[in-house]
């Protein structure tokens, strides 16, 4: 059951972590996908200073009608200066996020297992 107080809409904010702004819910298709997005600051970028950006999308891909798949990709980008790079570059962003996005794909499938729903691979 998804409670609707929960579900995000457009304009609302994804909180990765509490120290850190969250991203901006840029579109929702309910039951279908969400996307967030946390922009570049332009005029650091226009200045040369550090800057970063992210994208997590969330996709769920019918593959039956008791069937689906949950898709989580996440991309960011930053300025190329050392410091950035070992913070939000893909050297620590890629396995932190490897290990992040399997570990709440496997509690989805564990909750649907939990609740007897068919449609899960191996």
């Amino acid at each position: 059951m998804i409670h609707p107080e929960w579900a995000h809409k457009a304009g609302d904010g994804l909180i990765l972590h509490p120290k850190m702004p969250p991203l901006r819910v840029v579109s929702v298709t309910r039951g279908r996908s969400i996307v967030a997005f946390a922009a570049p600051d332009e005029a650091a970028r226009a200045e040369g200073r550090p800057w970063a950006s992210a994208t997590w999308a969330f996709l769920v891909e019918p593959l039956g009608p008791a069937r689906c798949r949950v898709v989580s990709r996440f991309r960011s980008a930053c300025s190329d200066d050392l410091a950035t790079r070992l913070v939000q570059g893909p050297a620590l962003l890629e396995p932190v996020g490897f290990a992040m996005d399997r570990r709440m794909l496997l509690g989805i499938r564990e909750r649907v297992l939990r609740r007897g729903l068919k449609g899960t691979d191996g």
